[in-house]
């Protein structure tokens, strides 16, 4: 079976039971290199549909083995999952569909422009490449047409949470929404960089913006900085507009401000 997840993994173990019409079998893999290991089971018809469905478990797997090497440049850890569903194609030999629910012990994520700017706003350099350990969670979803990483979860409590979906299509194009929350303490902070509202919403102890990511892998987009430098150039012009004694949007002038002006003149 030429799964591209299992290339680099021995088999360490194998049972295989043969029946009238089917095999049953269970194979595990193991990493000469690391703790990583995968567990194969499922049955084998003799005569059947081509494409074969196989239960998977997942011990301990590198992001970039499970993932692929230009999406391990945004997500770095090791993944585990229990119950995971491969859906192969024996006769063109090509895996069809992985279906997989994940949790990390450690990730970092890194490469999109929001994480910078983050940190220029915050005035920290851990965000330029957050590592999260506090709960790392996501749902697995790859065939030949894309791979999705929906319902993510990362959270480090104390500095960021950054909850959504995102999806790599084949030709490498990045597309997904994710909500990113900073602990409400660091208030004082952003709105010392940017004009109050970058964060739209405050909620259960954090300061929540949605950010929508695009681009391709190796040259990653979002929208976060437009935001940041919409709302920067809001601020500078109010600051500029009161020292010059200009109204701002929504002001009005009293009558002793009216009538003193009248004297000026």
């Amino acid at each position: 079976m030429n799964l591209p997840i299992i290339e680099k993994f021995e088999i360490s173990q194998g049972l295989v039971r043969v029946l009238d019409d089917r095999l049953e079998c269970a194979i595990r893999f193991e990493s000469e290199k690391s703790q990583a290991a995968l567990s194969l089971k499922g049955e084998i018809a003799y005569e059947s549909d081509p494409v074969l469905t196989m239960g998977l478990d997942i011990e301990s797997v590198s992001s970039k083995m499970i993932l692929g090497e230009p999406l391990a440049e945004v997500f770095r850890g090791d993944g585990s999952g229990e119950g995971a569903t491969v859906v192969y194609n024996r006769l063109e030999g090509r895996l069809e569909r992985l279906d997989a629910d994940l949790s990390f012990t450690e990730m970092q994520f890194y490469g999109f422009p929001f994480l910078a700017e983050l940190s220029k706003v915050l005035r920290k350099q851990w965000y330029r490449r957050p590592t999260f350990t506090d709960e790392v969670v996501l749902q697995l979803e790859k065939n030949s047409q894309s791979l999705s990483l929906n319902n993510m979860r990362l959270i480090q409590r104390d500095r960021l949470i950054i909850l959504g979906d995102f999806t790599v299509a084949s030709d490498d194009s990045v597309s997904g929404e994710i909500k990113v929350g900073v602990p409400i303490e660091h208030k004082k902070i952003i709105e010392s960089s940017v004009k109050a509202g970058v964060f739209s919403t405050a909620k259960d102890g954090y300061l929540w913006e949605s950010i929508v990511l695009s681009g391709k892998l190796g040259d990653l987009s979002d929208d976060f900085t437009a935001k940041v430098l919409s709302r920067s150039e809001v601020m500078n012009h109010e600051e500029k507009s009161k020292s010059n004694g200009e109204l701002l949007e929504g002001e009005t002038k009293s009558a002793d401000d009216a009538f003193n002006e009248l004297l000026e003149d």
